[in-house]
């Protein structure tokens, strides 16, 4: 008998930005037979930490670029991307469907690279 693991835990994905730049994904919400997931009216939100329990650092920004189609752009202004002054940071996004159930979608370290080029 094959043994399989179920889990509402998220995804892995590691980050590394620069420090004081604007970064940017999009994210295609899919189902497990690659059908995207209309996400009309779920709420989406994802915090950076140095540790998982500590103080809030920044917040990124979602938008639903293409909700019937499960397009999701996730965003980090350049003025909070500024704030990160460690080299290394801990972060998770999440959402809540339309029945506010709370989904884990990727979870990860980011690592932050010094700005190098000041104005």
């Amino acid at each position: 008998m094959a043994i399989s693991t179920l889990s509402n835990v998220a995804a892995d994905l590691n980050l590394s930005l620069m420090q004081g730049k604007y970064w940017s994904t999009l994210l295609t919400l899919r189902d497990g037979t690659g059908v995207a997931i209309d996400v009309t009216g779920y709420e989406f939100r994802g915090h950076i930490r140095q540790t998982p329990t500590g103080t809030l650092v920044a917040a990124f920004t979602f938008t639903l670029e293409d909700a019937p189609n499960g397009l999701v752009r996730v965003e980090l202004p350049s003025e909070l991307a500024a704030t990160l002054a460690l080299p290394r940071y801990v972060y998770d996004w999440e959402y809540a469907d339309n029945a506010d159930e709370e989904h884990a979608l990727v979870k990860g370290s980011i690592s932050v690279v010094p700005e190098v080029t000041h104005v």
